[in-house]
């Protein structure tokens, strides 16, 4: 059974290891990074938790974190009803609607704090985020061309958003 929590600055220690397997896969669909200190975990942590309108939700399964969305709303007064996410779930634990089950504790969240317009970046090489984001209501709303690089190769950024109520 997976539950889903807002994160702490006490998780940093566990969302490094987290972090290392992840960004260890090297796959297509993600930014890469290099591996973050203990002082990086926390200070990533803290720009998630401290606004009132930001907020990171952990997956846990397991006695461990399984999955991550952190979602950041934007600064500016006439933006501040808006804000983007970026999710993952572990290797071991992907399509057990993990993904979806954190998406959907944010769109619960989201009216509670001001948020009616939720934003996601997926890269066009990864149609499995695409369709996930489809699924759940996210509409594309712009294309950002040859916006990364994968490898040697171009890849398009899709811009897909959400309003909620």
């Amino acid at each position: 059974m997976t539950r889903i929590r807002e994160a702490r600055l006490e998780d940093a220690e566990v969302l490094l290891r987290y972090a290392v397997k992840l960004f260890s896969e090297e796959l297509p669909g993600l930014y890469r990074r290099s591996v973050p200190s203990l002082e990086d975990e926390q200070e990533f942590i803290r720009t998630h938790v401290e606004p009132t309108n930001s907020v990171m939700l952990l997956a846990e399964a397991d006695d461990a974190i399984v999955g991550l969305l952190g979602f950041l709303g934007r600064n500016l007064p006439q933006e501040a009803h808006v804000g983007a996410f970026g999710i993952s779930v572990d290797s071991d634990y992907r399509g057990r609607g993990i993904g979806s089950d954190l998406i959907t504790a944010l769109l619960a969240w989201a009216p509670l704090h001001g948020i009616s317009r939720i934003e996601v970046e997926a890269f066009a090489n990864n149609p499995r985020a695409i369709e996930l984001y489809e699924h759940l209501g996210f509409e594309q709303e712009g294309r950002r061309r040859a916006a990364v690089i994968v490898g040697s190769e171009p890849v398009d950024v899709i811009l897909l958003a959400r309003l909620v109520a």
